[in-house]
């Protein structure tokens, strides 16, 4: 069952206090630590290829007792539309593989060249000790898997969360409850780790993951890498509190643009198009469609040349604000099923182009280590 599911009937005192619990559930989980294998050596790797139900061409690899197979959405398998088959072995042979047991069975997480870095057994051990590998858990979170093999799963953890309460939004109906969350994200391919950002609506459980840039750093561990991570945790809160509360305050004042809404009415429409989606997700994007509609909101105010030209329309205000706008997109995102015209990266960069101001996108970020002085980095070269 669904976060949304869980809450749909609750009062909306209830439903923030739920949502806060299951963060805090998140949050206080013990680290899992899997077995794992790294195979550097696949000179004796075996090939085979196959059809799936659906027509699409799938490969199936094994190297020992380790296997995966290659859907047909893979990179690997669509290399295969304009690459011979023994090419695409060849390479394949000359990477290396990152294997992780999940729920009692080796699974593989990812490969990259043999001649690319990779971490050693003991940093290896020590990140799965201290960030784990964690189930994806919800649909707010694909991104957390990247481009890896592992998608119901991601190595890390939530590392940090703190409530955000924004009152002048609240107006009796707790609109302003947040929950802001830190991410920590690691590969045994990469010299740093990666911070993944989401801002969480208690009262919906819609999510936002941040993408602007001071939110999303590359953190260098070195010796005492512990302290580097609380470090780089304090260092993003500190950013969100002094920046969300005026930000959201000035969303509430300011009317989005005609042509927000007509490129959003297009994900609607496409989304009502999945003959996937549940009964509660269908009547979900059509109540979103009756609320966002510029030209039945708008078309007494403006011309029908302003719904034909994108141009005007992006310089036309529409009904709704730039927060009403924004909670109905993570609402898509968290709680619809997305399709390939219509994904969820496209929802959260459309959430993100509305939250934050342009500058926030092009600041530079850097979390300096204060121990990068230290003789001895515990993660090789550092980028």
């Amino acid at each position: 069952m669904s976060l949304l599911s869980d809450i749909q009937t609750m009062s909306n005192h209830t439903r923030v206090d739920y949502v806060r619990e299951q963060v805090a559930k998140e949050l206080q989980a013990s680290v899992v630590s899997p077995k794992w294998e790294l195979v550097t050596d696949a000179s004796h790797m075996k090939i085979e290829r196959d059809i799936d139900d659906k027509g699409n061409t799938i490969l199936h690899m094994r190297l020992g007792d380790l296997g995966h197979t290659f859907d047909g959405k893979s990179r690997v398998a669509r290399r295969l539309e304009n690459t011979p088959l023994h090419d695409v072995i060849e390479n394949l042979q000359k990477s290396q593989f990152f294997f992780v047991e999940v729920k009692g069975q080796m699974r593989l997480y990812d490969f990259t060249l043999a001649t690319n870095f990779v971490h050693s057994a003991e940093s290896i051990q020590n990140l799965i000790n201290i960030l784990g590998v964690t189930a994806i858990p919800n649909g707010r979170s694909k991104q957390l898997h990247k481009n890896s093999q592992l998608k119901d799963h991601y190595f890390g953890r939530t590392y940090s969360a703190a409530d955000l309460s924004i009152e002048p939004l609240n107006q009796g109906m707790l609109g302003g409850e947040f929950s802001s969350i830190v991410r920590f994200i690691w590969s045994p391919f990469s010299h740093t780790i990666n911070t993944s950002y989401e801002l969480l609506r208690l009262v919906c459980a819609n999510g936002s993951v941040g993408l602007a840039s001071f939110l999303n750093s590359k953190i260098p561990l070195v010796d005492m890498w512990q302290q580097n991570l609380d470090i780089a945790s304090k260092q993003i809160q500190n950013q969100v509190d002094s920046k969300f509360e005026h930000r959201l305050q000035q969303m509430h004042r300011t009317h989005t643009s005609v042509g927000m809404l007509m490129n959003l009415m297009k994900h609607v429409e496409e989304r009502l198009s999945n003959s996937e989606n549940t009964f509660q997700q269908t009547n979900l994007l059509e109540g979103i469609h009756r609320v966002i509609n510029p030209i039945e909101h708008c078309g007494h105010v403006y011309r029908d040349n302003v719904f034909n030209d994108v141009n005007v329309a992006s310089q036309c205000n529409s009904h709704l604000s730039k927060l009403d706008v924004f909670n109905i997109v993570t609402e898509l995102s968290s709680h619809t099923s997305g399709t390939e015209k219509s994904s969820m990266n496209a929802l959260q960069r459309m959430a993100n182009q509305l939250l934050w101001i342009e500058k926030d996108f092009k600041t530079s970020r850097k979390i300096d280590s204060p121990f990068a002085d230290t003789q001895h980095a515990f993660y090789g070269t550092l980028n």
